[in-house]
């Protein structure tokens, strides 16, 4: 910028035509004529990489689903609950992967981190706090965050390439994950169901039977049943 002097110039950013704006000026014009003279893109291999999120959809819709969102993750109440999660989270990262730096006694910062954020993500949003589960999610994960501003070329062995193979374990993944809740919520309301009615019919024939009534109650005083 400098060399140049210019607050305004054109470039290319990941194979996309781009107008880059410096300066307070540039700010302002931008974030005062949002959907009006500049509106939000997305280059390609974002939507390579994300399709389902970034396909057929306005920036306008994303906007107000992104502010339907953002509400119910970031009010008091729901950080207040928060914070014991991220603090016994924090507690055993630091715990497994901080006290024991090796025998040099050397931590690097970064990747436990990354571990460490990815960790909580994971228990907040997917309700996933299994170390196992979380680490086989922690390495494809790690390949699309590296090809996420990769230039946009699919072939095999390119960065690129291998962000999408990624993105598409990951989607899988979540998808498996929400069929496995679906079936135990499917079990938990045939449970609810047959346990209650059980357990209502129990309490009728007992309070019309009260012979019957005082030999369960007999046998639970004395820890067995009598004929």
């Amino acid at each position: 910028m400098a060399k140049h002097s210019s607050d305004i110039f054109k470039t290319s950013l990941m194979g996309e035509k781009t107008a880059v704006l410096c300066g307070p000026s540039g700010n302002k014009f931008l974030f005062s004529n949002e959907n009006k003279l500049v509106h939000t893109w997305w280059p390609r291999n974002i939507e390579r990489l994300f399709p389902t999120s970034v396909v057929h959809k306005s920036t306008r819709e994303q906007f107000i689903n992104m502010r339907k969102l953002l509400p119910g993750f970031i009010k008091p109440d729901s950080l207040r609950n928060y914070v014991g999660v991220m603090d016994s989270i924090a507690r055993e990262h630091l715990e497994t992967h901080w006290e024991c730096g090796g025998r040099e006694n050397i931590v690097t910062v970064l990747p436990l981190v990354k571990k460490f954020t990815f960790a909580v993500a994971c228990r907040l949003f997917l309700s996933i706090d299994d170390p196992v589960h979380i680490a086989r999610f922690d390495k494809p994960f790690c390949v699309l965050a590296a090809g996420v501003l990769s230039v946009p070329v699919d072939f095999p062995g390119t960065r690129f390439n291998r962000a999408i193979k990624a993105a598409d374990s990951i989607r899988r993944e979540i998808l498996e994950i929400i069929r496995r809740r679906k079936s135990i919520i499917g079990l938990l309301i045939g449970g609810h169901d047959t346990a209650s009615v059980a357990i209502t019919f129990i309490v009728k024939y007992l309070s019309e039977l009260p012979h019957i009534y005082d030999k369960v109650l007999e046998g639970e005083t004395n820890g067995c049943y009598t004929g």
